[in-house]
């Protein structure tokens, strides 16, 4: 997994919340039907906002049992890294490199069936926009895993604002739990 890409090294570091997002979605029974947990179907899309090096979802594209596509985004100067770690890696699940710009236009129509993301917590002034932005990719239906680690006080804000639109449930059943507890990321 490249972090640095190109002539003027766009740099992309893995955050603490990220390893710990990948681990979630490698565990057995993450995306199996149990536990409130969900079952990909044929067709259905992944969208990781945020995705930096592509960590989580590529780590996703390489778990999944079914044809469907994962959408990898972030902003412009980052998308030539999130190619080059798509083609390092040759995940079998069809996945692409996005331009996403947070409080920007969603993509029109494109609801993904998950949404992916993983220390994005990280800059207070980004909140409302992120916010914005996972209430024009999610309906109902659409499940979203987040991480992230709590490094200021401000970070809990932007999960007080999220409980406050969306129904929010800790992940408690995951095996390393106590030990991604302990260094305050949350899942």
């Amino acid at each position: 997994m490249a972090r640095r890409y190109g002539p003027r090294q766009v740099f992309a570091p893995v955050q603490d919340g990220g390893p710990e997002g990948q681990d979630h979605v490698r565990t057995p029974g993450c995306l199996q039907q149990s536990k409130g947990k969900i079952s990909l179907t044929y067709n259905d899309d992944s969208l990781e906002l945020g995705a930096g090096s592509g960590l989580v979802g590529l780590a996703l594209s390489l778990h999944l049992l079914r044809p469907s596509h994962i959408h990898l985004t972030d902003l412009p100067t980052i998308v030539p890294l999130l190619s080059h770690n798509i083609a390092l890696n040759s995940p079998a699940t069809p996945t692409t490199a996005d331009i996403l710009e947070w409080g920007g236009c969603a993509p029109r129509g494109f609801l993904p069936d998950i949404l992916l993301a993983a220390d994005c917590v990280y800059f207070e002034p980004a909140f409302p926009l992120l916010l914005q932005t996972m209430q024009e990719l999610m309906r109902p239906e659409t499940v979203c895993y987040f991480c992230f680690k709590k490094r200021r006080s401000a970070d809990m804000r932007f999960v007080k604002m999220i409980r406050k639109t969306f129904d929010v449930k800790a992940v408690q059943d995951d095996p390393d739990d106590k030990v991604w507890g302990r260094e305050g990321v949350h899942l």
